[in-house]
């Protein structure tokens, strides 16, 4: 009989044991799911932050480019106005050494 009382105690130890495994077995698949959101979203934060970054330069550098343009631009009209002044005073010289040698003649 004693043996039947310690056979009876050691199943519903068992059952409490499995029971218990059972409900850990749960809470590590909870967590692991948890785990598994919180690195998703750790993540997508992450790429998020690179994303904005990325596009902030990429603005930056945009502007720079734009005001590189305009500088270009004005240096390119600078030059056409020096150019333009260039062969006005060369064809005024020209003329003034024209009109010194028929002077001389």
């Amino acid at each position: 009989a004693e043996a039947l009382v310690s056979m009876h105690k050691d199943t519903r130890e068992a059952q409490r044991l499995e029971s218990t495994a059972s409900q850990l077995r749960g809470k590590a698949e909870r967590l692991q799911r948890g785990i598994h959101g919180a690195v998703a979203t750790a993540a997508k934060t992450v790429a998020d932050e690179i994303l904005k970054k990325t596009v902030r330069e990429v603005n930056l550098m945009s502007e720079e480019v734009k005001l590189a343009e305009e500088n270009a631009a004005q240096s390119q009209e600078l030059a056409n106005e020096a150019m333009q002044k260039a062969k006005a005073a060369e064809r005024a010289l020209s003329s003034e050494v024209h009109r010194i040698r028929q002077a001389n003649e």
